[in-house]
Parts: structure tokens; sequence; C-alpha cells
């Protein structure tokens, strides 16, 4: 429960996969900084786009 509130409270979200006899997968997602997506680009050589990217189902501007 902590860990899904500061996750959520940061714009991720906390996914569970549960199999009985197999175990269970957690998966932590959060969204990139629009300022180290737009370094990345700039280091490759790209413009950032004009439009909001999305990482992870959460929108985002550089």
């Amino acid at each position: 429960m902590i860990v899904r509130m500061i996750v959520e409270n940061h714009g991720g979200r906390v996914d569970l996969e549960s199999e009985v006899d197999r175990g269970t997968t957690v998966s932590v997602s959060l969204p990139l900084r629009a300022e180290t997506v737009a370094e990345a680009l700039a280091e490759d050589g790209v413009d950032p786009p004009e439009q909001p990217a999305v990482s992870s189902g959460v929108a985002f501007t550089p």
C-alpha cells in the first residue's frame, strides 16, 4: 500500500501478476522527467516533439 501511494503520487503505477505455484511479479512504472527526455533527444541530435509524448500511460510535455 505504501509503495502504491508513493508511485501514484509521482504519476506512476504499480501492477501485480500472481500465479499459484509460480509466484508474483511486481512491476513499477514511473514517467520520465521532461528535461531528461529533451536532453536525451538533444544528445542524439533529434528535436523534441511538439506534441506531448506518452510514457507508461502518463502524458508529459518536454
